[in-house]
């Protein structure tokens, strides 16, 4: 028999040993909670291979038919681009894919596939999928990654070298003159020890040194130009021709000619008619260009225009001295490349072609001459008016309708001139006449008086057509006329009224 004190302590150390239990359970319960709520957002299982480190999330647990979200982590953890790189995650049997978050599925190996280009360095990517099952159990997704990385680069350089000669095509002879040599690398790297060499000349001479010595360029680099001054004198008067060999390293090798022409001072004069065809009485205006061609100055340029005969002279810009007919101006001194250029105005007083005739003149310079044509024609300007002798005319009385025509140019005939005259219904026609004595025909259906053609009105001249009729109504007459001739496309028609009154 126990000791009633042992047993008294006995069920108190099970009372404590109970509650001990009691709270190890209810933490056991709280840590189980948390464990199960963690697990609920998120499993991570983490991978590597080279320069790419990966993981796979996804939650702890799930429910039959529920949608499972999956992420796929992948960094570039080295300072180079990864390439080329292939993400496959496999699906253990069981599990069936949603949505492949732009991946493709193949369903032979059960696996879906996604395909980068490249990663640059330290960059991440993010590839988001989801599955379902329909079934309780433990499904795992596994994730191979493959990739190439990119080695450092390696420049290939090629430097290419391109040479040019520029200077004055054309020289005077027995004259000095500069040649500017530009050597350009156009390629990739640098050019070295970059060198010209006077292959051979014609014409011209080296100035200041030794035609076989070298023209050194140094080293060029990319995209740049180096550009050296060859002085020459420019012999007797012809062409000239330099050829020049440029090399350089690597295995750098260009050759460039240049040729122009040795000349004297030359002068060039060009003139146009601003306006080709005028008309008698019109402004004919010119410009007129003179231009120094050669490759010295131009001295005491003189400029010497002879007017046609029929052109008035009005004035110049700048303005010219007139003498003897004929229009001169002191150009001075033309540098090469300059010119300067005149403009001429007159009258055409008188048809036909009007022919223009410059000179132009300099010290050692043989003159030139230039010319321009302008057409002046001439223009009839034919009026006509229609009046009646009584007016107003009583029924039973007379009038006559006179037609009058005149040429209003000064210089030009009408030809083959046609008038006709509708008489007013009113009236009844007695008799016609004219004053060039050309003859007549009344057509009674039409009411109608023509004249036969008269050849040729001269400038300032006019004639007259009467019609003489007599009234059988009273009322408002209208009696109209006609011209039509040679010169003019359309006919020209005018009128006159007439009051009758009385019975």
């Amino acid at each position: 028999m126990q000791n009633p004190d042992t047993q008294v302590r006995l069920a108190e150390l099970e009372s404590e040993l109970a509650e001990k239990n009691a709270t190890i359970s209810s933490l056991r319960g709280n840590m189980t909670s948390l464990q199960s709520r963690v697990s609920e957002y998120e499993s991570n299982t983490k991978g590597g291979q080279g320069n790419l480190h990966y993981s796979i999330e996804s939650p702890a647990t799930s429910y039959p038919g529920q949608t499972i979200p999956y992420r796929i982590r992948i960094q570039n953890i080295s300072e180079e681009p990864v390439l080329q790189i292939e993400v496959i995650c496999h699906l253990e049997n069981g599990l069936e894919p949603v949505e492949t978050g732009g991946g493709s599925f193949d369903t032979a190996t059960s696996s879906i596939r996604w395909r980068l280009s490249s990663l640059s360095p330290k960059a991440k990517e993010i590839l988001n999928f989801t599955a379902k099952s329909t079934e309780v159990g433990s499904y795992v997704c596994s994730v191979d990654v493959r990739h190439r990385i990119a080695s450092p680069n390696v420049r290939i350089l090629r430097p290419v070298i391109a040479c040019n000669i520029e200077g004055p095509s054309v020289k005077g002879a027995d004259s000095d003159f500069n040649l500017t040599v530009n050597v350009k690398n156009s390629g990739t790297g640098v050019a070295t020890d970059v060198r010209g060499v006077i292959k051979s000349f014609r014409g011209i001479s080296i100035r200041g040194g030794n035609p076989d010595a070298v023209i050194d360029f140094g080293d060029i680099p990319a995209d740049a130009t180096v550009t050296r001054t060859l002085q020459v004198h420019g012999e007797d008067e012809g062409k000239f021709e330099l050829i020049l060999m440029i090399t350089g390293q690597p295995n750098l090798e260009d050759t460039a000619s240049f040729s122009g022409e040795l000349v004297s001072p030359k002068l060039e004069i060009t003139q146009k008619p601003i306006q080709r065809v005028r008309y008698l009485g019109q402004e004919v205006e010119y410009e007129i260009t003179v231009k120094s061609i050669g490759s010295d100055t131009a001295k005491e340029v003189l400029l010497i225009n002879s007017l046609p005969s029929g052109a008035d002279f009005i004035e110049s810009t700048p303005e010219g001295k007139m003498e003897a007919g004929k229009v001169i101006w002191d150009l001075g001194s033309l540098e090469p490349g300059r010119s300067a250029k005149i403009r001429l105005r007159a009258r055409a007083d008188r048809q036909g072609s009007l022919v223009n005739r410059t000179s132009v003149a300099a010290k050692g310079i043989d003159a030139q001459e230039s010319t321009s044509e302008v057409e002046v024609i001439g223009v009839v300007g034919m009026m006509m008016d229609c009046v009646d002798t009584v007016d107003p005319v009583e029924v039973g009385k007379e009038t006559t309708y006179v037609v009058r025509i005149r040429n209003q140019s000064t210089a030009t005939e009408a030809t083959h001139v046609v008038i006709r005259a509708e008489l007013p219904e009113q009236c009844k026609y007695i008799s016609a006449e004219s004053s060039t004595g050309a003859k007549h025909v009344y057509d009674k259906s039409k009411h109608e008086v023509s004249f036969s053609p008269v050849a040729v009105v001269k400038p300032g001249h006019d004639h007259t057509f009467r019609i003489l009729v007599s009234f059988v109504q009273n009322g408002d007459a209208v009696f109209s006329a006609s011209m039509h001739y040679q010169e003019f496309g359309k006919p020209i028609r005018n009128e006159e009224g007439t009051y009758v009154y009385g019975k």
